[in-house]
């Protein structure tokens, strides 16, 4: 008489668990180092503001008008580059707390609509502001 092997019952299968979350835990790790480095960097771009205005301030020149009108240009092109350079520290800053990236992608529009519209509005200002000088010292 033959005896029946019997065959060991098969293991359960194991349960496979939900994929963990990776993005948000990635984005939850970077938002500090980010959120310094913006922060450095806006530190470091202020410096540089306040030794360009400091050095604008010193400028000698032959002619008061042409000086006048050289730190007018000047301080005028160091407040659009404060302004331009703070849009680009908010729209880094919406960036670091997106939940996907159809909102990146959105807030990047968004910046660069408005950038341009800031661009071209800047660009006339200065035109008018080098103008007025250009007319001033003719006189």
């Amino acid at each position: 008489m033959a005896t029946a092997i019997k065959k060991p019952a098969a293991a359960a299968a194991p349960v496979a668990s939900p994929p963990e979350p990776k993005i948000e835990k990635t984005i939850e790790a970077l938002s500090a180092p980010i959120a310094e480095i913006r922060e450095n960097v806006r530190k470091a771009f202020e410096g540089f503001v306040t030794v360009a205005q400091k050095t604008a301030g010193t400028v000698d020149g032959a002619a008061h008008e042409a000086q006048n009108g050289a730190k007018q240009v000047s301080s005028q092109i160091l407040g659009f580059a404060e302004k331009n350079v703070n849009a680009a520290f908010d729209l880094a800053q919406k960036l670091v707390h997106v939940k996907d990236p159809q909102e990146a992608f959105a807030l990047q529009s968004e910046f660069l609509k408005t950038q341009i519209d800031a661009l071209q509005n800047q660009a006339k200002e200065l035109g008018a502001l080098i103008q007025k000088g250009a007319a001033s010292s003719t006189k």
